[in-house]
């Protein structure tokens, strides 16, 4: 992260000064930026990002600013690494380029299909979602020295900084990374969620009113950004790494269908229930079978498929909630074979950003209602299914529904 940090220095020194070196960088890369700059609010991006070691696809902001100062430095990313199968990286950087890196840990891998990502910035807390579920957030000190407009920006590009993004290996190119649209919402505290969507952008074309195609480089990336290197076609944006004879998109049809089952996002526990969260809507006999769930010192009674079909009731004999409960928890992978994993969850505070979790998995408090007392339990959970209907999305037929809270509930639509 450090090499990364230098990098983007050297890259407003030399812009500065006006030193152009594309000829000596090896490979082609992309980044998209807005005209604009925002203070605080809700960034939200669908995506599949490339995989590969050497390589990462990201969106993030950061504070463009002319002349540059160090001093200054605001930057908030989601970086996802193509080395990783199974990681998103986020990071705040501030002023003296002081960075703040989570790698958090996801159930699915980024590179085989379309997630939601997401960050909220307000003055209090910056904090990170997946598929409509807070997993991380930052409340320490540094997160009030991010006070300066920042630009929105997504980019691929291949670092020489081996120790953070991998050894590369140039007969492996091109790569690309996928976006379906990207979301901008501005902080309106004590307005509905506090968040007001200001404008979608679902990448039919370069809309040139709000966004720029960047042309520069910077010490530390091997690749020049080019403008043959940003692709629209059928409703998605591609962002392309390629060498300098073969630029441009050459891939197939973009393949966009929902191949991961859901999984358990996080739990809650009341004084005869469980709450068991899914990533997303989860079929209703499957749900309702009590067999499949199993949690370790309590008796289910019943289990019934909440509105919205994403969340779970199990019915329990009285829960003793000073207690703890230990137990192992199940979920499908992507191969749709049940693999076991060990997961906790916690309640020691309201406070349920640090509270609640399924390894990093995490809710706001102000989507859940704080409890008392030290629970620790677990779930185990089998065979759980999608849908019956058809996932396969179609971008062309029906752009996606939001439904009940564009912010919470996972955006699709469907054949």
């Amino acid at each position: 992260m450090t090499q990364k940090l230098l990098a983007r220095f050297a890259l407003v020194f030399l812009l500065l000064n006006g030193i152009a070196f594309s000829q000596s960088k090896p490979y082609r890369g992309a980044e998209y930026r807005t005209k604009e700059s925002y203070t605080y609010g809700r960034f939200e991006v669908r995506m599949k990002s490339a995989a590969g070691s050497g390589i990462l696809t990201t969106l993030f902001t950061y504070h463009d600013s002319s002349p540059f100062s160090v001093a200054n430095w605001n930057e908030i990313d989601i970086e996802i690494m193509g080395r990783y199968s199974n990681e998103v990286q986020y990071n705040t950087i501030t002023p003296n380029r002081i960075d703040h890196v989570r790698r958090q840990v996801v159930k699915f891998n980024p590179h085989l299909s379309f997630h939601v990502h997401a960050f909220e910035w307000t003055p209090d807390y910056v904090a990170w979602f997946v598929d409509g579920y807070e997993v991380y957030r930052q409340t320490e000190a540094h997160v009030a020295t991010l006070t300066r407009p920042q630009k929105i920006m997504m980019n691929m590009w291949q670092p020489t900084a081996v120790a953070w993004a991998g050894a590369f290996d140039p007969n492996t190119l091109p790569f690309y990374g996928y976006y379906d649209w990207v979301k901008y919402y501005a902080y309106t505290p004590g307005e509905g969620d506090n968040f007001t969507l200001q404008w979608t952008d679902n990448f039919d074309n370069w809309d040139q009113s709000r966004w720029d195609k960047a042309t520069h480089t910077f010490d530390g990336n091997n690749a020049q950004f080019i403008h043959d290197n940003i692709v629209f076609r059928n409703g998605y944006m591609i962002l392309c790494l390629t060498t300098p004879e073969a630029t441009g998109y050459r891939g197939g049809t973009i393949i966009d269908l929902d191949i991961n089952p859901p999984y358990l996002v996080w739990a809650r526990a009341e004084a005869n229930r469980f709450l068991a969260f899914f990533s997303e809507e989860v079929e209703k006999v499957s749900a309702e079978t009590i067999s499949n769930y199993t949690i370790a010192g309590a008796t289910i009674q019943s289990a019934s498929l909440q509105p919205g079909n994403k969340v779970v009731a199990l019915q329990t004999d009285s829960l003793d909630l000073t207690q703890s409960f230990e137990a192992s928890c199940w979920w499908p992978a992507a191969s749709k074979i049940v693999r076991r994993q060990r997961c906790k969850w916690a309640c020691n505070s309201p406070m349920l950003p640090t509270a609640w979790r399924c390894r990093s998995a995490s809710i706001s408090a102000a989507r859940a209602k704080p409890i008392s007392g030290l629970i620790k339990f677990g779930i185990i959970i089998r065979n759980m299914a999608l849908p019956a209907e058809p996932r396969a999305r179609d971008r062309r037929a029906q752009r996606f529904q939001e439904q009940i809270s564009p912010r919470f509930t996972k955006l699709s639509a469907r054949d």
